[in-house]
């Protein structure tokens, strides 16, 4: 369990998230994007990293002008989901 998925970005950084024995990898995915969720940005730009098959993955975004905290978070969930489809996290 060495690899978790981990954000930062927050004022609450960083918001690391092991995988639990035996848990879908979906499961886990979304126990980290629920955390993400209730987190305040600290600034700009978030960052969430894993490690997949094809080795370290990260997926920053930058926060769009006059986007609020929440549409902010959301938006980023929503980017690195959409990249684990192709890279999944593995622990």
């Amino acid at each position: 369990m060495a690899n978790p998925i981990t954000t930062t970005g927050t004022t609450t950084d960083p918001i690391s998230t092991q995988r639990i024995g035996g848990e879908p990898v979906s499961d886990w995915v979304s126990r980290h994007s629920t955390s993400v969720q209730s987190a305040t940005p600290s600034g700009n730009k978030l960052t969430t990293t894993w490690k997949s098959a094809a080795g370290d993955k990260k997926k920053d975004t930058v926060r769009q002008s006059g986007e609020s905290d929440a549409d902010f978070l959301q938006r980023h969930v929503l980017e690195y989901v959409t990249a684990m489809l192709d890279a999944p996290p593995i622990s």
